[in-house]
């Protein structure tokens, strides 16, 4: 009769549990780690397409991450958007935030006359990769704290 032997099953069995309970801090790196690129992508694409008379590099500027933050829905997220407000007009009386000027920028206002250019999508496709290998590195850097 053949006899079957395993060593090393439990050790092994705990560690997939380990990695199947992702602690959250690691998600919150990953998350963190794929927000930086995704961020730099966007402010160095924004200053690339948004140029014209009316470019002050504000816009550009003002992409930052924000914080890890729990969805209604259970999982964490992170938000990569223009912060701040800027004073606008000759008078520079009124305050419009630098969302609203990406937003106009990246969608355009065509009963306007103001064409699309959009530079969020863009940078958010051409780093993609980038982010995804952030993202991995935090987690294979997990995995091997595991020695897996």
């Amino acid at each position: 009769m053949a006899n079957f032997s395993v060593s090393g099953l439990d050790e092994f069995m705990l560690s997939m549990q380990q990695v199947a309970e992702l602690p959250e801090s690691v998600i919150e790196d990953m998350l963190k780690a794929g927000a930086d690129v995704a961020a730099e992508a966007q402010r160095k694409e924004a200053a690339v397409v948004l140029r014209g008379p009316y470019a002050t590099g504000e816009t550009a500027l003002s992409i930052k991450k924000g914080r890890v933050k729990l969805h209604k829905d259970g999982y964490r997220v992170i938000y990569v958007t223009p912060t701040g407000t800027r004073k606008r007009g000759k008078q520079k009386i009124s305050k419009t935030r630098n969302a609203e000027i990406a937003f106009v920028n990246e969608f355009g206002v065509p009963h306007r006359g103001i064409p699309a250019r959009p530079f969020i999508s863009v940078a958010n496709e051409k780093s993609a990769a980038a982010t995804t290998a952030a993202q991995a590195a935090v987690f294979n850097k997990f995995l091997e704290s595991k020695n897996l």
